[in-house]
């Protein structure tokens, strides 16, 4: 099977990247108003099934369902996807038992980290040395902006050892369904995948969820479980077909951003609904590391490579310079 080839317009690739670095930005603090009532996995499982159903419904009425089922390798791929994200889902909630939710955003962030060498190493595309480098200053902004946090997590003991690795085991899940997505491509359109894999991980999870919760939120929470659906349904679809367009490697530095959107929104809720949301106190230190992890992810995303000689043929992925 011939490996996915970018279409090289990485402006839009980009843009499509900032949206689930954005979204997911918001999505803690959604799920944060309805997680005293009902499970994460439960959670979870509602925002698979529902975007499912959009996305059934709406594929539906343009006839643009995939066509026959995947086989041979896509089967195998599709398969990984599912278990991938599914996976995720499944290591994240457990891990938030045994830490805080700010240490759990920063081993999270391992996560495209992970899919950059994963992109590296399955589809061999390159990394310049701006590239590593700006890898490497966002690595250390994510440490400085959550140190004292991660700090007293270490200080806390107990079970915290065991917390970070189910969550640095959600992060490389979801890279290996991110990289499975990415391949896909080759067969499928964006949408078509995001159907396939949001039924699946609906499937994978429903031993798990207890869909009778819901009648014990309200109003407000039931406004959070469906902006979780879209959300989902919009994010993945938008990273999905940011995949057709731009290099992995290149999108993995743009999705580290999504803390800085938490905590951007985060104050800004804050302000409009001083009774649900608390504020967030960032420190000089942390200021500190934000800025880092805004600079190492734009230089890593936006650095020029040299390409390959266009009059050599080649089977991997090979975009123009940006």
């Amino acid at each position: 099977m011939p490996l996915h080839r970018t279409s090289g317009r990485w402006r839009l690739g980009l843009a499509l990247a900032l949206v689930p670095a954005c979204l997911w930005g918001t999505l803690p603090l959604a799920g944060k108003q309805i997680l005293p009532t009902m499970s994460g996995l439960t959670v979870a499982w509602y925002r698979f099934a529902g975007a499912a159903l959009i996305l059934l419904l709406i594929l539906g009425s343009r006839r643009q369902l995939p066509a026959r089922p995947p086989v041979g390798r896509n089967r195998l791929l599709l398969v990984v996807a599912v278990l991938g994200l599914a996976g995720n889902y499944a290591c994240w909630m457990v891990g938030l038992a045994y830490v805080d939710p700010a240490t759990s955003g920063v081993f999270v962030q391992t996560a495209p980290l992970f899919l950059a060498a994963g992109a590296w190493l399955v589809f061999r595309e390159r990394i310049s040395g701006r590239q590593a480098a700006g890898l490497a200053a966002l690595v250390g902004g994510l440490l400085l902006y959550s140190q004292q946090e991660v700090s007293h997590g270490a200080a806390a003991g107990g079970q915290y050892g065991l917390g970070v690795a189910l969550l640095l085991s959600a992060a490389l899940s979801w890279s290996f369904y991110a990289l499975a997505q990415k391949q896909l491509l080759v067969g499928y359109s964006s949408q078509q995948i995001m159907l396939l894999v949001y039924g699946g991980s609906a499937l994978v999870l429903w031993p798990w969820a207890r869909p009778a919760e819901i009648l014990r939120l309200d109003a407000t929470q039931v406004g959070c479980l469906v902006y979780c659906i879209l959300n989902t349904l919009v994010a993945y679809g938008s990273l999905a077909e940011a995949f057709e367009h731009w290099e992995a490697s290149r999108i993995s530095a743009v999705l580290p951003l999504s803390p800085l959107f938490t905590l951007l929104f985060g104050n800004l809720l804050h302000l409009a609904w001083p009774q649900r949301v608390p504020p967030d106190h960032l420190t000089l230190l942390g200021f500190g590391g934000a800025l880092l992890v805004v600079g190492g992810a734009m230089t890593a995303a936006l650095s020029s490579r040299t390409p390959a000689p266009s009059n050599e043929p080649t089977s991997v992925p090979e975009d123009p310079p940006c």
